[in-house]
């Protein structure tokens, strides 16, 4: 989830940064359960805000990888595979060490400290305990906690947001091996392909687990069970790749196999995209319901994704190129990883200390409701701009000194 930080920022495509603000606003709306009231049906529960956190990630991370892979090999020091791969993970574990672990133990020490400040509070529970906070923090130091806070942890799971960060963990692991192992550019696809289908059609919708052996949870946390979604991205990042490196125009360079879609392709897809999102919206609202059909629902949810992002590479600039909207969002999206991590803690301190307003209007109008969720957002945005700056923005210019010939 957390943006790319690759030093070629001529290569940056706006639209992905405006896309990730998309993305944790969709989350705020789901998690602030204030506003759902005033929301239809359809936008109160957008879990499509971390599916499409799970293909921005694919995609981004992918073409960083893919970047790394290529400087590696044309260093002429590196005379082997086992060296070139030495390089290559070098590089990259440490560039998302660097991009993911400072902030995310930030807010575990401030979630900390609010768990501390509210014992005996009457919102006690909506915080923790600094005992159940420090366990939380160790599943996801040892790289389960989508696992474990099902089986052995609490009844509410405190850093909820880490579930996601620890999937793409597992992810990430797997990931570079699969590129430094095969070798052609065909080969990656069809082996994403199959991971793909492997999860969409065998691992989610045909090996259910009953209810009464695990929580419902278990259908969305579990890493095997969301890897189609990530995969969805590194997909769009092997097929159209070359898009994002230059240029856009009204073709898109289909770098696997050399073909160039027509602009007529851009004007079918742009209509058939818009009814297709909405209609797997609904279908997937409506199959979310139950754990047996969270399978197509989540596959549903990741095609989404995949369509949003593909806009946003193939359409550089023009799907939320809005004045003045598309500045916002591109500010946002650039601080959308503190926002993820810190708008849990936010909503949680808004209604444990704003109680002394109920009854109002302020919680019982649409309007009220709506003044709340911009409070909140105000807040998140200034707890996200200072975590930015001062901790994501030290170790981003750490992170940027580190390239192929300092890591060996």
């Amino acid at each position: 989830m957390p943006p790319n930080t690759s030093t070629h920022s001529s290569r940056k495509n706006v639209e992905i940064e405006r896309l990730r603000a998309v993305a944790v606003l969709l989350l705020i709306f789901t998690h602030f359960h204030e506003i759902h009231p005033a929301l239809p049906a359809s936008m109160r529960y957008a879990i499509t805000g971390v599916d499409l956190f799970f293909v921005i990630s694919g995609y981004v991370v992918t073409l960083s990888l893919l970047r790394i892979i290529r400087f590696a090999k044309a260093d002429s020091s590196l005379t082997s595979g086992a060296a070139i791969a030495k390089r290559v993970l070098g590089i990259f574990y440490s560039k998302r060490v660097l991009r993911i672990l400072p902030a995310a133990f930030a807010w575990i020490a401030i979630s900390l400290i609010m768990a501390a400040l509210h014992q005996g509070h009457p919102s006690q529970n909506m915080f923790g305990t600094p005992r159940q906070l420090i366990i939380e923090a160790a599943y996801f130091v040892v790289g389960f906690y989508n696992y474990l806070i099902q089986f052995v942890g609490f009844p509410i799971n405190y850093l909820g947001p880490y579930w996601s960060l620890t999937v793409e963990e597992h992810f990430y692991f797997l990931l570079p091996w699969m590129l430094l192992c095969i070798k052609s550019k065909r080969g990656r696809i069809l082996a994403t392909c199959a991971g793909i289908a492997t999860v969409a059609v065998l691992l989610r919708p045909l090996i259910l687990v009953p209810a009464n052996w695990v929580p419902i949870s278990f259908e969305i946390f579990s890493s095997h069970r969301r890897f189609d979604t990530l995969l969805l991205g590194v997909l769009l990042a092997l097929v159209f790749g070359t898009a994002a490196a230059g240029k856009t125009s009204a073709r898109i360079q289909c770098g696997a196999f050399g073909a160039k879609l027509p602009r007529i392709f851009h004007i079918i897809f742009w209509a058939s995209v818009s009814s297709t999102i909405v209609l797997c919206l609904w279908i997937a609202r409506s199959w979310m319901s139950t754990a047996a059909a969270n399978g197509i629902g989540l596959t549903l949810y990741g095609l989404i994704g995949a369509s949003l992002v593909f806009l946003s590479i193939s359409e550089r600039n023009r799907v939320f190129g809005i004045p003045i909207v598309g500045d916002i969002l591109e500010y946002l999206g650039s601080r959308s990883y503190s926002m993820y991590l810190a708008h849990m803690t936010v909503i949680n301190l808004w209604i444990a200390h704003t109680n002394f307003l109920r009854p109002s209007w302020i919680f019982e109008s649409d309007f009220g409701r709506w003044l709340q969720l911009c409070a909140v957002l105000v807040i998140t945005v200034i707890s996200a701009e200072l975590s930015y700056r001062l901790i994501e923005q030290p170790f981003l210019r750490i992170s940027g000194r580190i390239n192929v010939k300092r890591i060996g």
